[in-house]
């Protein structure tokens, strides 16, 4: 499941299932309307609400496509989903620890810049062919989106998946990812974005130390900006 919200009272929540849903409270999560379908999920939504009542949900489909839906009334409503392009293949198996095709994401307060992730191996003039991570980004409320940009400015073939990421109020994109560019320990990495046209500022280790990965990882990291604060959460 995934939650979303806002301080007017509007929270919406998701979940995996055939079909998957969305339901929507008007009152901080006490009752709740009926259930919108989004159709076949076997994997996580993201759920970005902007003040103006847009919100933008993205997620993957058939886990070969990433597909975005919007609503322009707080999620009362939503206009049809709509595929935004292919995702790639993540390395599920066998590589160790696994990459999940999982779609996050996150808007500006305003709700019109708008960042959609992920990780895959993708048939892009700049993959490595490895797991990389990928962001496109809309600058008009989710009417159009870019191409894919890459984040990681790794020199080495190595992996990077598990990315997240958030947009700040002056519409920077923030993505804090799993890097395994260092001799394959579990590392932490982070980048940032204020010019479109100049793609992604060159990447920041964030932790200290690091071992090897477990088999194991989970699939999420975790950010959130506020102002001049950037906290980003990881598992080791």
């Amino acid at each position: 499941p995934w939650l979303g919200a806002h301080g007017n009272g509007n929270v919406l929540v998701s979940w995996l299932g055939t079909p998957g849903g969305i339901k929507k409270s008007t009152d901080f999560g006490a009752n709740w309307l009926p259930t919108i379908s989004l159709g076949s999920l076997n994997h996580g939504t993201t759920i970005s609400i902007g003040n103006t009542g847009l919100v933008h949900v993205a997620h993957n489909t058939r886990e070969t496509t990433v597909t975005y839906r919007k609503s322009t009334d707080y999620g009362m409503t939503f206009k049809a989903a709509r595929d935004l392009g292919s995702q790639g293949q993540p390395c599920r198996s066998p590589c160790s620890p696994r990459s999940h095709p999982i779609i996050g994401g996150d808007t500006d307060p305003t709700g019109k810049v708008v960042a959609v992730t992920w990780a895959s191996r993708q048939q892009h003039p700049d993959a490595e062919m490895d797991d990389d991570v990928w962001v496109m980004v809309s600058y008009d409320a989710g009417e159009t989106f870019s191409e894919p940009i890459r984040v990681n400015d790794n020199m080495n073939p190595s992996r990077q998946f598990q990315p997240w990421a958030a947009v700040d109020r002056y519409g920077a994109v923030h993505v804090v990812w799993t890097d395994l560019r260092d001799n394959g320990t579990n590392s932490t990495y982070y980048a940032r974005m204020t010019d479109i046209k100049k793609g992604f500022e060159p990447n920041v280790k964030v932790n200290d130390g690091a071992g090897q990965p477990a088999s194991f990882l989970g699939d999420y990291k975790g950010i959130d900006v506020l102002g001049r604060d950037v906290v980003v959460t990881w598992q080791d």
